[in-house]
């Protein structure tokens, strides 16, 4: 599932950035872009992280950050990520991304349609 939300450090929460959270059950390490740390003013510290994927396991040079927090679109609820780690990219796939126009073809969604936030992806 991949949903917009509001991502800003505790240090500096009046810096809020739109992004695309992708929630990956099986995961157990939350990832950012280094683009969206750029953005947010914020950097880690840097260390090696083994990475285990159905791939394999290989140790990549990242950032560590603590003190990212995200919001819902509708600022109701705040939720404080654990440490996070930077990435140069995160990959998706843009069709997995709900749309309004997707919202449209199922009669159970059509009342969330107006609800549905886009915003460009890294």
């Amino acid at each position: 599932m991949i949903l917009p939300v509001l991502l800003h450090h505790k240090n500096n929460p009046d810096l809020e950035i739109m992004v695309y959270a992708l929630l990956d059950d099986p995961s157990d390490t939350t990832f950012v872009t280094t683009k969206v740390l750029e953005d947010l003013k914020t950097t880690g510290v840097n260390v090696k992280l083994d990475l285990s994927t159905m791939l394999g396991k290989e140790e990549i040079p990242t950032q560590r950050v603590d003190g990212l927090v995200f919001r819902r679109i509708d600022k109701r609820v705040d939720i404080s990520l654990p440490k996070t780690y930077s990435k140069e990219k995160i990959p998706f796939r843009r069709n997995q991304i709900p749309t309004p126009e997707a919202s449209e073809r199922w009669s159970y969604l059509k009342r969330i349609t107006n609800n549905i936030f886009l915003i460009n992806p890294m």
